[in-house]
């Protein structure tokens, strides 16, 4: 669940609440209430929190604070490095190259693969993602360089 849905399922959920307990208004006992409340906490409680799995295949779902592991090959630009590698949907044919901009230079050769993990920034006052790096390591190139869509 992307965390900008969050006041909105709040919202929804309080304006709920407040609409069971209104159309209730007729005189009860507060026992009455311990059954729809206990529903409610059970519900709440017992729901895992949603698990969101950001790769290379979805990039364009990432928002800020999402974690992300990335392999690709590493690109200088400028005081950056860029990470690229392709994305297939169907076949060679339609490769798409799929990029992400680190938030300073790592110190590697330029087509090296690089294994890289870390959280995704907004890039100072921008709109544009990029990877902030917690850990990243050169590594072999993989038997398949490409992703699959």
């Amino acid at each position: 669940m992307h965390p900008r849905l969050l006041p909105v399922l709040a919202g929804a959920a309080a304006l709920c609440l407040y609409l069971a307990f209104r159309g209730s208004l007729a005189p009860r006992t507060k026992a009455s209430l311990v059954l729809p409340l206990a529903l409610l906490g059970a519900l709440v409680a017992g729901s895992p929190l949603p698990r969101e799995r950001l790769d290379v295949t979805n990039l364009s779902a990432a928002y800020p604070g999402a974690t992300l592991q990335f392999t690709g090959t590493a690109e200088k630009r400028g005081a950056r490095t860029v990470l690229v590698r392709y994305a297939i949907t169907c076949c060679r044919a339609d490769a798409t190259p799929v990029s992400l901009l680190t938030e300073h230079r790592l110190r590697v050769r330029n087509g090296t693969w690089v294994e890289a993990s870390g959280t995704i920034v907004r890039d100072g006052g921008s709109d544009r993602l990029v990877l902030r790096p917690e850990q990243w390591r050169a590594v072999a190139q993989p038997a398949d360089p490409f992703v699959y869509r």
